[in-house]
């Protein structure tokens, strides 16, 4: 009987060390809307220091979309789209509940597309309270399955080629929401350097956003 429980302590003292470890490692997703097929620098050399320090656990980057709107994103949750990761399925609502970190970047596609075309300034204004209004549906849905640290990207303005106002209008009521749904708000300045293709961030801009970014992986999750 002795020889039993003492099989059962131990069994229980390595399923909790088990459990401790898998605490302590970083479930990393990111939602990003991209101008390119590449995948943001930043994100990539996230997972790469988490990784580097064995705290990672999982890096998803596969439900990010080139040209994908707010709308979009909100779909795929709706639908919760699923994706095959080394032969596993993951699900986004999973990935969602999951997390101990999420990067969101949106928006910019929804803008840029109208800005391009578009110069009427009441129209403007009234086409970004719409994105805003997708953009709350959005955090909203994503904080019924995330509790966990979510960071917004601001929308840049490449080469200053659109109106400053719109620009500024569109980041205050992401701001706005930021606060509301308890998510981290990611400012950042960029030089015209830091553009090509015109409207596109390149590395050194991608890794303007990485400096603003690492400090909080290290506060929070570095330490795990």
């Amino acid at each position: 009987m002795k020889k039993i429980l003492f099989i059962a302590l131990i069994s229980l003292s390595v399923f909790l060390i088990y459990l401790s470890t898998i605490d302590r490692k970083v479930f990393f997703l990111t939602l990003s809307s991209t101008l390119n097929e590449k995948e943001p620098y930043y994100n990539k050399k996230l997972a790469k220091d988490l990784q580097e320090k064995k705290l990672l656990e999982k890096y998803v980057n596969q439900f990010n979309e080139k040209d994908g709107r707010v709308t979009d994103f909100i779909r795929m949750i709706q639908n919760n789209k699923t994706i095959v990761m080394q032969g596993k399925k993951q699900s986004i609502k999973n990935a969602l509940i999951k997390a101990d970190v999420v990067i969101l970047d949106v928006g910019k596609v929804d803008l840029f597309s109208k800005l391009a075309y578009e110069k009427e300034e009441e129209t403007l204004y009234g086409y970004v309270d719409t994105i805003a209004e997708d953009v709350k549906d959005l955090l909203e849905l994503m904080r019924v399955y995330c509790k966990e640290d979510i960071y917004i990207l601001k929308i840049y303005n490449p080469l200053d080629m659109f109106p400053k106002e719109i620009i500024e209008y569109m980041n205050d009521k992401i701001k706005t929401l930021s606060k509301a749904y308890k998510i981290h708000y990611v400012d950042y300045a960029i030089t015209s350097d830091m553009i090509e293709n015109k409207i596109e961030l390149n590395q050194k801009g991608e890794a303007t956003i990485y400096q603003k970014l690492q400090p909080e992986f290290a506060k929070t999750l570095f330490t795990k």
